[in-house]
């Protein structure tokens, strides 16, 4: 009676736990949704030329009034406690270096949300999809949507600085350098 009462109570612990995930994607889309929209308002702004900010943070407070907007739902206080990783970890990876004309390149990225069977994207053009993907496939996944994963010739160090952060944040190893020119 015991290890049946058990089988139902897992059945049900893994029901709830699908349910969560998924409730945990759905809201990390909206705040990528919501970030979209207060990235195109921003780059919109007379004085900015169609660029989108440098940070998702320089949003705040003018054109985003939540501070939690900027974080996963999915990244809970017990894995913030337990990252090495700075207090922001939780944050979504955002790639600046985008023009509004560039249309549905990616913008922003969730590592956090979907249990490591894929991610929400904010593609330039506003809209957020979802990307099934196992980890073993998220690297070639994201270089063939444009996000800057490589080091290549002629980046600056920052660019290749954000090159390792964003891998080390996807638990890529660290980018190979480009092969030397003959």
């Amino acid at each position: 009676m015991l290890l049946i009462l058990a089988a139902i109570g897992t059945g049900y612990w893994v029901i709830g736990k699908r349910a969560q995930v998924q409730r945990q994607r759905a809201l990390c889309a909206s705040h990528l949704s919501q970030l979209g929209k207060a990235i195109s308002t921003f780059a919109d702004s007379g004085e900015n030329l169609g660029r989108v900010p440098m940070t998702l943070r320089a949003l705040h407070p003018a054109y985003i009034q939540d501070p939690r907007l900027f974080s996963c739902p999915s990244w809970s206080a017990e894995s913030q406690a337990s990252s090495p990783a700075s207090a922001q970890s939780g944050d979504y990876l955002y790639f600046p270096n985008h023009t509004k004309s560039q249309g549905a390149a990616p913008l922003a990225l969730c590592p956090h949300c979907g249990a490591g069977l894929g991610f929400n994207v904010l593609q330039g053009d506003g809209h957020v999809e979802w990307f099934a993907t196992t980890p073993d496939q998220l690297e070639t996944k994201l270089v063939k949507m444009g996000v800057p994963l490589r080091i290549e010739r002629g980046m600056s160090a920052a660019e290749i600085q954000d090159v390792q952060t964003w891998r080390a944040r996807l638990n890529l190893p660290p980018a190979d350098p480009p092969e030397p020119l003959e």
